[in-house]
């Protein structure tokens, strides 16, 4: 089932969710302990094997085939993938923080 304007209705119910928050945090302070704070999501900053491990998965390339051209495990190439949440979408120079 397509529900039409779906974005608008997502942004009607988040203010109204956020305009109930209020009031019930006003008449019970004690829900601010299990209401989820908003935390942004810093993205770690690439070692040079990630940022290798990175262009690679960009290209194409499998883990396995990344291992074998590397000349590493597949399991540390899989933890790096893990580790850093691979591939992204951003250059690896913003990545660095360069």
């Amino acid at each position: 089932m397509k529900i039409p304007h779906i974005k608008q209705f997502e942004d009607f119910y988040h203010k109204a969710w956020v305009v109930q928050n209020k009031v019930d945090l006003a008449a019970n302070p004690r829900l601010r302990e299990f209401m989820k704070k908003e935390v942004k999501e810093k993205r770690k900053r690439l070692s040079a094997a990630a940022d290798s491990v990175n262009k690679l998965l960009r290209n194409g390339l499998s883990m396995l085939e990344i291992a074998d051209a590397l000349g590493q495990d597949f399991l540390e190439i899989k933890k790096l993938v893990t580790r850093y949440d691979l591939p992204t979408l951003l250059e690896p120079e913003d990545e660095r923080g360069h």
